[in-house]
């Protein structure tokens, strides 16, 4: 017979236990340069709009939990109060009892009494992917274009330690021809940009104009305004990021974010974020370049770039020596809105008004 399941909201002394509990379910918790507690304040209680975490007790022991971020997202015309990616862990010892749905269930509630009018959740953890799975759950319409630019193939399938190198080898190859084939209409422009490019610390409030401008041109995209911004690249608590900024006098034209992430002495670069304004291909082309010499500067062999596939930016990226990977993993993105017309939105075939990236994913 189960034990009763006592489900109550967080309280201030809960976050030892929670973070243990977290890194039963996602290893990166446990990384050896990550603070778990600074992690978790940053992730959570700073959210940029609040957020929403509820433990599962039994016997006034903490087996289970349920946290989300809270932030804005643009879906269609509308700006709805969003949860941004579920951490959701049920202790070993207690799953198969139903306990992971009472907690779920209970936070859904809560979400609604927050005004959340939406849910989105990147979902890497394979015990929450089997969950979605045999519940049939919705994942999203859309499929992503894993693309990457490597200098040294051999090496890079050595570090990763690839057991079927050669034809791995092959099919990256193939790829890369096939690419540097496909032809490119857009034009570059012969005369120099009209905007440079900087590096900055932080996001100032001029990044809410460009997103004012930019916001128009998606139908799903999180909220790119300076609260978010800053939280999500420009805090220390999450990481170190590179963040560059086209500038046209007081205007912003577009940004990218770096990140270099060294595992196992295999240093790898990142493109966490990458925005322009409409119809600045040129824009595009100055930020991603810009990205590929910093990392080539650094030494580093492989550079990964995510976007939805069939978006104009997986394409521009090609021009750089990025190729789209076939045999990546497959990304799994749990959501559900409360109203049927965001629905509708989401399920029209509109790559280019989709923007996905590294940095969705928390």
């Amino acid at each position: 017979m189960s034990k009763i399941l006592s489900i109550r909201p967080y309280i201030y002394g809960d976050e030892s236990e929670i973070v243990n509990l977290l890194k039963i379910g996602f290893p990166y918790w446990t990384r050896k340069n990550i603070d778990p507690l600074s992690l978790f304040q940053w992730r959570f209680l700073d959210a940029p709009k609040g957020y929403i975490i509820n433990i599962g007790e039994i016997e006034e022991k903490i087996i289970s939990v349920y946290c989300m971020p809270i932030t804005n997202f643009k879906v269609g015309t509308n700006t709805l109060l969003s949860t941004l990616l579920a951490f959701a862990v049920t202790d070993s010892n207690y799953r198969g009892k139903g306990y992971f749905n009472l907690i779920e269930d209970y936070s859904k509630q809560e979400r609604i009494k927050k005004g959340v009018k939406f849910d989105y959740s990147t979902v890497e953890s394979q015990i929450l992917i089997s969950v979605y799975k045999r519940r049939k759950k919705k994942s999203f319409p859309y499929h992503f274009a894993h693309l990457l630019r490597v200098r040294d193939i051999g090496k890079h399938l050595n570090e990763l330690k690839v057991k079927n190198k050669i034809l791995t080898q092959i099919a990256y190859s193939t790829l890369k021809i096939f690419n540097n084939l496909t032809p490119h209409f857009s034009q570059k422009s012969k005369n120099p940009p009209d905007y440079t490019i900087i590096n900055v610390a932080s996001f100032g409030p001029e990044i809410n104009k460009f997103w004012d401008e930019v916001k128009s041109d998606y139908e799903f995209i999180v909220e790119k305004t300076q609260n978010y911004l800053n939280w999500r690249f420009c805090d220390p608590r999450v990481g170190h990021f590179i963040v560059k900024l086209a500038v046209k006098g007081d205007l912003i034209l577009g940004y990218i974010v770096l990140e270099l992430k060294n595992v196992d002495s295999y240093p790898e670069g990142y493109i966490s974020d990458l925005l322009v304004l409409n119809n600045r291909h040129d824009v595009f082309n100055s930020l991603l370049g810009d990205g590929c010499k910093y990392f080539d500067m650094k030494g580093v062999n492989a550079v990964h770039y995510l976007c939805v596939d069939r978006h104009r930016y997986a394409k521009y990226a090609t021009e750089f020596g990025f190729v789209k990977l076939p045999f990546s993993k497959d990304t799994f993105i749990d959501y559900e809105f409360y109203n049927e017309y965001e629905d509708c939105v989401i399920k029209s075939d509109v790559p280019n008004k989709i923007h996905y990236t590294y940095s969705d994913n928390l």
